[in-house]
């Protein structure tokens, strides 16, 4: 098959998006099957990090990707974590998709793959379709529209505020319903997609590629120390002053306690001076490499996974979830909804609400006082490699993307 994907965020970049499609092209060209991306030129988290990765890229000059998919970069818009800047940034590349697309009219796709984020993307995605004659597969990866309302971590009830975001809602969800499929990464969510009209609704959950995640040895625990691990977006959405509250805690507890948050994002700075009030040893370090994840791992006794209370994050799973799983840490999960159950499911950690520091803290604790806790065997890992592991995600993304070609095409 011929597939065309859209999406904001491809490798080079660090992150769940290009971990996610990194995996399922790598699997489809081994397959056989044809992949042409457009995409922006690396620029993920913020244009000023990235341009290590941008050196030798052209914009509008189809390229051959790792794998052999033909990579076609577009220009961007430079941001900072905003999210005005980023919104346009969306916007920007999603125009200069329609603009990449001309070319291709000559050629023929048995589908059309657009994933969310940035739901910009839908605009090139839905003209894509009509444009080849192919099916639209949305993939929607967390719980959009409804994070919309959320932005920013307030709800707005009035105003033009409220009012653009109700418009973006129902047209996102218009979208959603006029589309070949939906994919979206948990189960709760692909409930609601189909509670409001999407008649095709497909689960294939975020995974790990256990091909590339080496299995950390076990941590050498010591009675009375413990060290945490946090790595990723320092955002809002992640809750992440509730676990500096927790280390703190901790600390006072009685327990030597070291936490360390490995990332870059929007609440970055306000970490950092919460850090400086707390009584625990706390650093925050830089975005690394991908080849220096797994030392950061090595480290760690026990790893965060970390939402805030919003209402919509119920129906997320946070895709590092799964990598932490596939690694065999212990999970320290402040998490809700179908998140929280995968992680009571696995067996490889615990879980506390979102928010909640102060069971986070008498958790470490304990942990730190009964080293044993944090010894779960291979659970994570096998949790994994029975439910999401990338290669049989690949597979069941390839057969809804057939299914909804013959389906189309009958």
């Amino acid at each position: 098959m011929k597939i065309l994907l859209v999406t904001h965020y491809y490798r080079p970049e660090i992150g769940a998006p290009q971990r996610r499609w990194d995996s399922f092209v790598k699997h489809w060209l081994r397959d056989g099957h044809e992949v042409t991306v457009i995409t922006a030129l690396p620029h993920y988290p913020i244009p000023r990090h990235t341009a290590s990765l941008r050196r030798g890229t052209k914009a509008f000059s189809p390229q051959k990707g790792v794998y052999g998919e033909t990579v076609i970069r577009l220009p961007y818009f430079s941001h900072g974590y905003g999210i005005v800047s980023r919104t346009v940034d969306h916007f920007v590349v999603a125009g200069l998709s329609v603009v990449a697309g001309i070319p291709l009219a000559r050629h023929r796709y048995d589908a059309v793959i657009v994933t969310v984020p940035a739901l910009a993307s839908l605009i090139p995605g839905h003209l894509a379709s009509w444009v080849f004659r192919a099916p639209l597969i949305i993939e929607m990866r967390d719980a959009w529209p409804d994070l919309v309302t959320y932005t920013g971590g307030i709800k707005n009830s009035n105003g033009l505020v409220a009012k653009a975001r109700a418009a973006t809602h129902n047209l996102v969800t218009r979208s959603q319903i006029r589309s070949k499929h939906v994919v979206t990464t948990s189960f709760r969510f692909a409930d609601v997609l189909r509670s409001r009209g999407a008649e095709h609704v497909t689960v294939i959950r975020n995974g790990a590629d256990l091909e590339a995640i080496p299995v950390t040895g076990r941590p050498h625990f010591r009675r009375g120390r413990l060290k945490v691990l946090y790595l990723g977006t320092l955002g809002r959405s992640q809750g992440l002053g509730a676990v500096i509250d927790a280390a703190g805690m901790a600390a006072a507890g009685g327990v030597d306690i070291e936490l360390r948050l490995v990332g870059d994002g929007v609440a970055r700075e306000q970490l950092i001076e919460r850090a400086r009030e707390s009584q625990a040893s706390i650093s925050i370090l830089d975005m690394v490499r991908p080849e220096e994840v797994w030392r950061h791992y090595e480290w760690a006794d026990t790893v965060v996974v970390s939402l805030t209370g919003w209402a919509p994050f119920e129906w997320t799973v946070p895709s590092k979830l799964y990598e932490v799983l596939a690694t065999n840490r212990h999970v320290s999960a402040m998490l809700a909804g179908e998140a929280a159950q995968i992680v009571r499911e696995s067996g490889a950690g615990f879980v506390c609400e979102p928010g909640d520091s102060k069971a986070l803290g008498w958790h470490w604790v304990d942990m730190a006082q009964d080293p044993s806790r944090m010894d779960h065997g291979d659970a994570g890992r096998e949790w994994v490699r029975n439910q999401s592991d990338s290669v049989q995600l690949s597979d069941e993304y390839l057969d809804v993307v057939r299914a909804t070609t013959c389906r189309s095409s009958g």
